[in-house]
């Protein structure tokens, strides 16, 4: 990773480990909609240079986006399990072309919670790959064209 994405990482660590505090929603729910903002998706694209916000403005335009962050009660995931929630699923989606919705089609914010013991030593580079892994058991057994073919001539796709 290069240092833009690399602050990009840190960034989201951060506002994901102050989610806890700020929001009196539960955690898995901030994680939810956070996924799907419109600050995630401008954090989607590394490449433009204008996607730079302090913690404190993410956090202000989550606020402003969801007001029903402030409006329900909930359980809060450990500082550090959020803080590394947030840093790798950026990793994620700064080393792959996907965004942040397509990461969290497949691992949901209790996933990681699950990962955390196991993964948060790892280099971010192997716990993309094993998050890739992951996604990929999700997703089911391709289908080779043959089949694809076989399948449409008998009618069942």
């Amino acid at each position: 990773m290069n240092d833009h994405q690399s602050f990009l990482c840190r960034l989201q660590g951060q506002i994901f480990e102050a989610s806890a505090n700020r929001f009196s929603c539960s955690s898995e729910f901030f994680v939810s909609r956070f996924m799907r903002s419109s600050l995630a998706k401008r954090l989607d694209n590394p490449k433009d240079p204008y996607n730079l916000v302090s913690m404190e403005e993410g956090l202000s335009m989550l606020d402003e986006e969801y007001p029903i962050l402030n409006q329900k009660q909930g359980v809060k995931i450990r500082p550090e399990i959020l803080h590394w929630m947030g840093y790798i699923t950026r990793a994620y989606v700064c080393l792959r072309p996907r965004g942040s919705g397509y990461l969290y089609k497949y691992l949901k914010a209790k996933d990681f919670i699950h990962l955390y013991d196991a993964y948060h030593t790892f280099d971010p580079d192997d716990c993309v790959g094993r998050l890739d892994e992951l996604i990929e058991e999700r997703q089911g057994p391709k289908l080779s064209d043959y089949e694809i073919f076989r399948r449409v001539r008998l009618g069942l796709l």
